[in-house]
């Protein structure tokens, strides 16, 4: 399931040709319970070690479109997990001291420490696809932070972190369906911004961003979920193959996850944009989040960040 889900390095997602509908091979929603349960014992045996251990540290970044199941993947999976050693952070427009720095200062000082896995709910990659297509900064500007990028994750992996990159991944009328399902539940009514509309006129934009964005850089995972379907399915499914792959791969491991790609016609006020990655579902992080201890770099301890 991994080798269908990960984008190899100099290879493009090509996110338009993923079927956000995709079960990976998943019979049903009892499959997908079962296999997840097993998921969370073998992470919470993983994460144990690794708190343990306190050489060595992990970093799962998710990034998606808008309602891409961001928040919903990182509970379903991390339930499991020792809060002492876990820490979730959620990147929002940078202000104060923020503005004042590079743009990967503040980025760098969420990182986890020896013995911790963090979480980034959006993360870096906001600072190349964001500014590009609402044009915040020229061309030359964000075009060299590809670059910057690479040699950030490559300082961390050198110095004991193992990154593992996820996107999650919907179609145009999946995040549509889902921006209305916000607007009717008062208890997710809070979720709904009105920038989500306009970001959601610039889909194509930010799909193209992504697209070249997560390609030429290092591997990276997809998986599609679909709606009404148990998004732990992928998840399982991924972090169980994971966990007997790719121990010593020292490259960053990236997930694309995918949800309904159909139509492009577009109501207005009932969706928005992608803010972040692009690929595919809920599932595929969930196996991200497993597989981030067996994918990607384990280097020892070095120099203290």
């Amino acid at each position: 399931m991994i080798d269908r889900i990960r984008v190899e390095p100099g290879h493009t997602p090509s996110i338009a040709e993923r079927n956000p509908r995709d079960t990976l091979g998943l019979e049903d929603k009892a499959d997908a319970k079962d296999r997840l349960v097993k998921l969370h014992e073998r992470l919470e045996l993983l994460h144990a070690r690794l708190f343990a251990e306190g050489k060595r540290s992990v970093l799962l970044v998710i990034q998606g479109m808008d309602a891409s199941g961001k928040d919903g993947v990182i509970r379903a999976v991390l339930q499991g997990v020792n809060p002492q050693g876990c820490r979730v952070v959620s990147f929002k427009a940078p202000a104060g001291a923020e503005l004042a720095h590079d743009y990967l200062w503040r980025i760098h000082a969420m990182c986890p420490v020896r013995g911790e896995l963090a979480i980034f709910n959006r993360s870096h990659y906001e600072d190349v696809v964001t500014v590009r297509v609402r044009k915040l900064a020229p061309a030359h500007v964000w075009r060299r932070r590809h670059e910057h990028v690479r040699a950030f994750e490559k300082l961390l992996i050198d110095e004991g972190t193992t990154v593992v990159k996820v996107f999650l991944h919907l179609s145009r009328d999946e995040q549509r369906a889902r921006l209305r399902e916000r607007l009717d539940n008062p208890e997710k009514r809070w979720k709904f911004q009105a920038g989500d509309l306009e970001d959601r006129a610039l889909w194509n934009e930010f799909a193209l961003a992504y697209e070249e964005t997560i390609g030429p850089g290092r591997p990276q995972l997809v998986t599609e979920p679909r709606r009404g379907g148990d998004p732990r399915r992928g998840a399982r499914a991924a972090r169980s193959e994971a966990s007997g792959a790719r121990s010593g791969d020292p490259r960053p491991a990236n997930l694309v996850t995918p949800r309904h790609r159909t139509g492009d016609s577009v109501e207005r006020g009932a969706g928005h944009p992608p803010r972040n990655w692009y690929t595919q579902s809920r599932w595929s992080t969930r196996r991200a989040a497993t597989s981030m201890f067996t994918l990607g770099s384990r280097p020892t301890a070095g120099t203290s960040r």
